[in-house]
C-alpha cells in the first residue's frame, strides 16, 4: 500500500487508490483519469 504517493509516482492498474473529499470531487477525478 502506498499512502499519499509523490505527484510523479506512476500507478500499476491493480493499485488501490482511497479517496478522501467530497462526491462531486471523487466524480471529477474520475471523469479525469478513467
Amino acid at each position: 500500500m502506498n499512502i499519499n504517493p509523490a505527484p510523479d509516482v506512476i500507478l500499476s492498474k491493480d493499485d488501490e487508490l482511497i479517496l478522501i473529499g467530497t462526491a462531486e470531487a471523487e466524480k471529477l477525478f474520475i471523469k479525469s483519469y478513467s
